[in-house]
């Protein structure tokens, strides 16, 4: 089962999550855990019936990129998608 890093941000009026490896999906929740729960739905709807899912990098490969917008994100997790 591949896994997709989530990176939940708090925007003071909800937490949106989204996830770098498979862009355009993303989710809103009034907790951390309701914006992680509908990321993980969204994720799965999102890649249901895709013949070729995207490549997941991998948390290790987003917290050693220089590019990747540090400091600014509340929470960064894989979630795995059955």
């Amino acid at each position: 089962m591949p896994k997709y890093v989530v990176i939940v941000e708090n925007t003071k009026l909800n937490f949106a999550a989204h996830s770098p490896d498979v862009p355009g999906c993303t989710a809103i929740g009034n907790t951390v855990q309701d914006a992680i729960n509908k990321m993980t739905t969204a994720l799965k709807k999102h890649l249901k019936g895709v013949e070729t899912l995207p490549d997941p990098k991998g948390l290790n490969f987003y917290m050693n990129d220089d590019s990747f917008k540090k400091g600014s994100t509340d929470y960064i997790l894989q979630v795995e998608i059955d």
